[in-house]
C-alpha cells in the first residue's frame, strides 16, 4: 500500500485532522498534504507520525499485501479487550520505536565522534 494512502487512512480512523496532524508534528499542513499525496517524508518525521497517529509505520508495514494490511490496521486500530496477540503486537512495535530511534542516535554520535577524531588527527599532523 502507498505510504500516503496509509498515514490518510490511519488519520481518518482516529479522526484526526490534517491541521492537528500538522500541528502535532510541527510542521506545515502543506507538508502533509505533499506526504498524503506520495512525496518523501523523512524518517525521523516517519517515526514520530507512527506514535502520534499510535500506528507502527515501519518497513515491515510497506511490504505488507493489501489483505495482510487489512489485517494489520484493524487489529491496531480496533483492538479487542483483552486480545492477547495485540498487546504482543504493540509491545513489539514499542520495542522496535524504541531501538530504531536508539540506532539512529547512536549512528549521530558516532559520525561526530569519526568527525573530531579525523580532525584532532589533521591538526597533530
Amino acid at each position: 500500500m502507498d505510504l500516503g494512502k496509509l498515514i490518510e487512512y490511519i488519520r481518518r480512523k482516529r479522526g484526526m485532522s490534517k491541521a492537528e496532524l500538522s500541528r502535532r508534528l510541527k510542521v506545515s499542513r502543506p507538508t502533509i498534504d505533499r506526504i498524503i499525496k506520495g512525496g518523501k517524508c523523512d524518517h525521523q518525521l516517519l517515526l514520530r507520525m507512527g506514535e502520534i497517529l499510535d500506528y507502527p509505520l515501519t518497513k515491515d508495514t510497506f511490504s505488507m499485501n493489501q489483505e495482510d494490511l487489512h489485517y494489520h490496521s484493524n487489529l491496531v486500530l480496533e483492538p479487542q479487550s483483552g486480545d492477547h496477540f495485540y498487546g504482543q503486537f504493540i509491545l513489539e512495535r514499542d520495542k522496535r520505536i524504541f531501538w530504531e530511534t536508539n540506532c539512529l542516535k547512536m549512528e549521530r554520535e558516532l559520525k561526530t565522534y569519526k568527525e573530531r577524531l579525523e580532525k584532532a588527527l589533521k591538526n597533530r599532523a
